[in-house]
């Protein structure tokens, strides 16, 4: 194999090889973070905060589609009220926790049932 040959597929495999944004400990910078206790207040209230955080939350579940390997939607047959609702629990039940913690433990939940490809 050429010198050329060799660099093209070593660039090949590094830009097709799936990667982690995150540190070497596994943590990484979550935009707009708030507590789980703050986002139960908001909901209650219905104000413009609670529907900052359901965008907040559509968008965290399509950058997970997105970024993460044999996934199409994490979300599988489960609807965004239902996503809200589970949320809402979590948060009643770690209100010191962030939203992003949440939002990890509901993908985790939700991965056995997600749609791996347009088709399923």
């Amino acid at each position: 194999m050429n010198r050329f040959s060799l660099i093209v597929l070593v660039l090949s495999f590094a830009i097709t090889t799936p990667t982690k944004a995150e540190d070497k400990d596994g943590r990484y910078y979550v935009e707009g973070p708030i507590t789980c206790g703050k986002w139960v207040e908001f909901r209650k209230e219905d104000s413009w905060e609670a529907t900052t955080y359901r965008a907040w939350i559509a968008g965290y579940i399509t950058a997970y589609n997105k970024q993460t390997p044999n996934v199409f939607h994490i979300m599988g047959s489960t609807d965004l009220e239902s996503v809200e609702l589970w949320m809402e629990k979590y948060c009643q039940e770690n209100p010191l926790k962030d939203l992003s913690n949440g939002m990890r433990a509901l993908t985790d939940e939700l991965w056995p049932n997600r749609k791996r490809t347009a088709d399923d």
